[in-house]
């Protein structure tokens, strides 16, 4: 009996801490059968579609654009390339409010990037546009965290998982105290 009690506990660690941690942690990725190579840990189904924005040149020919955060916050700063296939088409800084202009395009299909952002650009010529472009290209940098997952650092200092720590260390010490008592019941 006193050889299964540990063995009890080490069995509800290991299951509370299952339900709380992510499951990246106990995990190392898809199941690949061995000597199936590369085919086989290739994602099935189509690819995600890619999406291209629509944006319009000013009158001067000129993309202007605003790089900000996942919050909406402007980036300042941030050097910003325009690429047209292999080529680098533009080059700039982007101010305090995170606005760039690139000037002397032409329209066509362009990589508009920062750091290891980007996104695709279908680029028009003043009043070729479809009515749905936009005037101003717009990049997202730092949308790494996929709702629901957080790295591992921030998940253990979460108010969530230290609340659960603390709940779960109030009902077990109790718990543990009760069960390590040896002493002869006060009544037979």
């Amino acid at each position: 009996m006193r050889v299964l009690i540990p063995l009890k506990w080490s069995v509800v660690v290991l299951a509370s801490l299952g339900m709380l941690l992510p499951g990246p942690v106990f995990g190392a990725g898809p199941f690949a059968p061995a000597g199936r190579g590369a085919e086989a840990q290739a994602p099935q189904g189509p690819p995600p579609p890619v999406r291209i924005a629509d944006v319009t040149l000013d009158a001067r020919g000129s993309l202007l654009g605003v790089v900000v955060n996942v919050e909406g916050v402007p980036v300042s700063g941030a050097a910003v390339t325009l690429r047209r296939g292999d080529v680098e088409v533009g080059r700039t800084v982007t101010d305090g409010l995170g606005r760039f202009a690139i000037e002397g395009l032409r329209g066509g299909t362009h990589q508009l990037a920062t750091g290891r952002y980007a996104t695709l650009l279908r680029i028009w010529s003043p009043g070729t546009a479809p009515p749905h472009a936009r005037s101003l290209a717009l990049l997202v940098v730092g949308g790494d965290v996929v709702r629901g997952q957080v790295p591992m650092g921030q998940f253990l200092t979460s108010d969530a998982f230290v609340f659960s720590v603390l709940a779960g260390a109030l009902v077990a010490v109790p718990i543990a105290v009760h069960a390590t008592n040896d002493e002869a019941p006060s009544s037979p």
